[in-house]
């Protein structure tokens, strides 16, 4: 049908929301998909008011994910997976990071296999850990300490995309995301 088709995961939150909105606004042929758990369908249904038709509820949780093949086939031909879903609070505890983060993306990775669509992954710059000097896009592990477990799950996180056999990816390290100061007072309840 010529339409170009995203599931986006993290749609609700800060980064992803802009994603969506960024994709429905360049892009007039998309369909957006995206990835929401059944209690944030309410979130979902405000943020939907702007985004309009063409965002689309995809019921599911991680890092379980769980979603059916009749829910896959109902997706269709999906062209790109953008991952934005993490854990971006530096002190949450190690397991719940490592689920979120790790694990979270582990599923969304499969997800993206068994779609064969290109995975986006958005990442952070804390994978360079304590790394002293340029680090550039094209560094990944260059002998870094992690100090944090935020930290390590990011790296973690990325390396799995990096050692995904046969999977087209692009990555976005984040650094320091900050909001509109009228727009984004509350965003962290929003």
């Amino acid at each position: 049908d010529g339409c170009m088709r995203y599931v986006v995961t993290g749609g609700t939150g800060f980064i992803g929301r802009r994603v969506v909105s960024r994709l429905l606004a360049t892009r007039l042929d998309a369909e957006v998909w995206v990835l929401v758990r059944r209690q944030s369908l309410g979130r979902f249904e405000r943020l939907a008011v702007e985004w309009g038709d063409r965002a689309k509820p995809l019921v599911g949780g991680l890092p379980e994910l769980a979603l059916t093949e009749q829910t896959l086939a109902e997706l269709g031909q999906v062209d790109h997976v953008v991952h934005c879903a993490a854990i971006y609070d530096l002190t949450a505890g190690e397991a719940e990071q490592r689920a979120a983060n790790v694990e979270g993306t582990r599923a969304v990775l499969e997800l993206a296999r068994r779609l064969d669509a290109v995975f986006h992954h958005v990442s952070s710059i804390a994978v360079a850990g304590d790394f002293n000097g340029e680090y550039t896009e094209d560094d990944f592990d260059v002998g870094q300490q992690l100090p944090t477990a935020y930290h390590r799950t990011k790296f973690e996180a990325e390396l799995l995309v990096r050692s995904t056999t046969g999977l087209r990816y692009r990555i976005y390290r984040a650094a320091v995301v900050v909001g509109d100061s009228r727009t984004d007072i509350d965003t962290a309840k929003a």
